[in-house]
């Protein structure tokens, strides 16, 4: 007998996205989920066709806002799988040119270098990709370097755990928020 699968939403549980959101809230330059999607909207309409012909053989007209906007949720939905597994761009790339897998290869490798451009324009307006913060924190606690002040501030329960007194001991423990 099959089991059945659970429903989507809250039954089927947490999403990974949502979880890293928790655990790694974003700060003032963090970009929100609609300037991510307009950052690639601007990056795909204004890539030359010949670099994105592998992605998109059949470019929507340039002023056709809705299609550009559509193609845009699309990639960004996708970087927000990939990076709520910790896989980026580069290794879907990296994986199907493993696989011989020679067009899928080329695919990827164009929005593996449309994702720099992507991240150019983000930093044109001083903001970052959520997901690039992610993993500098990530990469920072992995490697034993002490978070920066910006990222332990920006979690709500790690200034409220400070003691008032300024002396040695005033340092927030790692032990998590307060109960």
């Amino acid at each position: 007998m099959r089991r059945a699968r659970p429903p989507p939403g809250p039954a089927a549980g947490p999403d990974p996205g949502a979880l890293a959101e928790l655990l790694v809230p974003g700060d003032s330059r963090t970009a929100s989920a609609l300037e991510c999607t307009l950052a690639w909207m601007h990056v795909l309409r204004e890539a030359r066709p010949e670099h994105i012909t592998p992605l998109l053989p059949s470019r929507p007209d340039f002023y056709d806002w809705p299609a550009w906007h559509e193609l845009a949720g699309t990639v960004a939905g996708v970087v927000d799988e990939l990076s709520a597994e910790l896989l980026a761009l580069r290794d879907v790339a990296r994986v199907a040119a493993r696989m011989n897998m020679e067009r899928e290869a080329e695919r990827w490798a164009v929005l593996e270098r449309l994702e720099s451009r992507y991240r150019e324009r983000l930093a044109r307006e001083d903001r970052i990709c959520p997901h690039e913060r992610r993993r500098e924190v990530i990469a920072a606690l992995v490697d034993g370097a002490t978070p920066s002040t910006r990222i332990t501030s920006s979690c709500s329960w790690a200034s409220s755990t400070s003691p008032a007194s300024t002396g040695p001991s005033s340092a927030p423990t790692a032990t998590g928020p307060p109960p």
